[in-house]
């Protein structure tokens, strides 16, 4: 899996306002676990209105789901920053 395809079924499942996926799996070159697990490393962004009244863990949940993260080996790290619109709109849309 890439982070194209990462991009693809979280825009399926969340109708973001903004997502950005970011492949780090060179920076993580020679990391024990990465080498076991053979998965990548990736930072997420992903900014849409499921995420209206949930929880930060109720977030990460949604997202782990739909990646279907605990049955795979294909990622081995994730850094999730999962907002609300309005939220993105008060951090001006910054990273």
């Amino acid at each position: 899996m890439d982070s194209e395809t990462i991009r693809d079924i979280l825009s399926k499942k969340f109708s973001p306002h903004f997502i950005e996926v970011l492949d780090e799996s060179n920076q993580h070159e020679g990391h024990p676990e990465a080498r076991k697990s053979g998965g990548g490393h990736y930072r997420l962004i992903l900014v849409s209105d499921y995420f209206e009244g949930k929880s930060l863990l109720e977030r990460h949940r949604a997202v782990y789901e739909t990646l279907g993260i605990d049955k795979s080996d294909y990622i081995h790290a994730l850094a999730i920053r999962a907002c609300t619109v309005k939220e993105w709109e008060g951090m001006d849309g910054s990273k």
